[in-house]
């Protein structure tokens, strides 16, 4: 499994880095400007879990500068030297889903998972771990795209495979219910959302610069199309 891993995803990180400017764009991964405006400042150490190439510690670094030590993991090792490339020297390679974090515990103030989770067999383990090196009272940040949108829940009713969506790489599903009560069964309390919606396909945003996105923080399960989700560290 791990060997699979290390296979598709350096391969994946080898097409993306080619287009790498494409993925500055806000529009283009509304993850990453979702999770950014929902931190005033960040200070610390930080951890992105599944870093990849570093662009999302680069836009942290864009917006906070050197406030922050910034780490990473990631299973590629094409995506590693990339990330090393920007200057995060504090970035190794590992797969989550098989090995246990190479931290001290209480490290960090905030750790990140953009669109992380849904690629692990074993969310809770990786979520202990989480646990484990965050420091008290830290900061864990999840996206994931969302199950139950109601236009995925249509396209089910109607036999419309997930790989449609390219979820051939994705092993676990979740919506705002199932990621609620993970975090609080592991004791993060969930106390900020910052969902969206796209409004329009990315080419047509392309073509007139407008916002192909809204944020959605109502009814939340049915109509965010992607969940973004901050929850403290609760220690007892």
């Amino acid at each position: 499994m791990k060997k699979r891993n290390r296979k598709f995803y350096d391969k994946f990180y080898e097409e993306r880095i080619k287009r790498e400017s494409q993925l500055y764009d806000p529009n283009y991964q509304k993850n990453h400007t979702s999770i950014i405006k929902m931190l005033n400042a960040i200070s610390g150490r930080v951890l992105d879990i599944g870093c990849g190439d570093g662009i999302f510690l680069d836009k942290l670094r864009m917006k906070f500068g050197n406030s922050a030590k910034y780490y990473g993991i990631d299973v590629s090792d094409t995506a590693i030297k990339a990330a090393r490339k920007k200057g995060f020297h504090n970035t190794y390679v590992m797969d989550i889903s098989e090995e246990d974090l190479p931290f001290s515990d209480n490290l960090f103030s905030y750790i990140f998972m953009v669109d992380v989770i849904e690629h692990i067999r074993d969310p809770e383990k990786v979520l202990k771990e989480c646990y484990r090196v965050l420091d008290t009272d830290g900061t864990l940040i999840i996206s994931t795209p969302n199950f139950s949108f109601i236009k995925r829940r249509i396209s089910y009713l109607l036999g419309i495979s997930l790989y449609k969506y390219n979820w051939y790489e994705h092993v676990k599903f979740f919506n705002y219910y199932d990621l609620t009560k993970l975090l609080e069964k592991l004791n993060f309390k969930p106390y900020m959302w910052n969902c969206y919606l796209s409004i329009l396909p990315f080419l047509i945003y392309k073509k007139f610069k407008i916002k192909n996105w809204i944020n959605i923080n109502i009814w939340k399960n049915l109509l965010a199309e992607t969940l973004v989700v901050a929850a403290r560290k609760e220690v007892w």
